[in-house]
């Protein structure tokens, strides 16, 4: 997909003129805009609130059927020529909607965007702060304030379905290493080996905290969850 980005703007600029050309052609082409523009916002609403995918679906679902629509109403167009008037109006009108579907979804993929790289950032800061001799589990995206310094060991975190290794968490503990990971990616039922608790640290960030792991501290207590952290 990356090789066709850069014909994009190309695409764009000739989709732009032939999208002017019909517009010029149409008479009261507002009307049929502001229909086409209504239409997208009630299906995208509608398919929000009552299609299982919410708004994942509008942006990757809804708006691969407007692409094809557009399409195919462009082509019809172009070679009608009984209806081809009509086709126009259309034409104008499933362009609008497919133009407001697209700015949405493009603000909504910015405020997430935003938002995600605002908690990572918050997320590294914290795990920054961590003492030296540590080692670190979790998205390379949280670890980046590590690179370089010394007596740090970054792991990147596997697939949720994968508990991180234990070998290693074993080694580094047998080493002398702190082991630290995330609250957010923490399953205990997952990721603690045996003979390894988890302890909720003072180090926070919003909506998580720092967990440490470390060898149990009683022999009767074996591979321990930690309070609130039942998933």
């Amino acid at each position: 997909m990356r090789y066709f980005l850069p014909s994009v703007p190309l695409l764009c600029i000739l989709c732009a003129r032939l999208f002017v050309m019909q517009w010029s052609q149409v008479s009261n082409p507002l009307t049929f805009a502001a229909a086409g523009v209504w239409a997208a916002v009630a299906i995208g609403i509608s398919w929000y609130f009552l299609h299982p995918s919410g708004a994942a679906g509008v942006q990757q679902i809804v708006s691969t059927y407007a692409l094809l629509t557009i399409a195919a109403v462009a082509a019809a167009t172009g070679v009608t020529s009984q209806y081809q008037q009509s086709m126009r109006k259309l034409l104008v009108a499933v362009c609008c909607g497919g133009f407001i579907l697209s700015m949405t979804s493009s603000v909504a993929d910015l405020r997430t965007v935003t938002s995600r790289r605002a908690f990572s950032a918050d997320v590294r800061e914290t795990i920054g702060k961590l003492p030296p001799k540590s080692l670190v589990i979790g998205l390379p995206e949280w670890t980046t304030s590590l690179i370089g310094r010394q007596y740090y060991v970054v792991a990147d975190r596997e697939p949720i379905s994968q508990p991180p290794d234990p070998n290693l968490i074993r080694d580094a503990l047998d080493s002398g290493y702190r082991v630290f990971t995330t609250s957010n990616l923490f399953f205990p039922r997952l990721d603690l080996p045996a003979g390894v608790e988890a302890v909720i640290t003072d180090y926070t960030y919003p909506e998580g905290r720092i967990i440490e792991l470390r060898r149990v501290s009683a022999p009767e207590r074996h591979g321990g969850f930690v309070a609130g952290y039942s998933r």
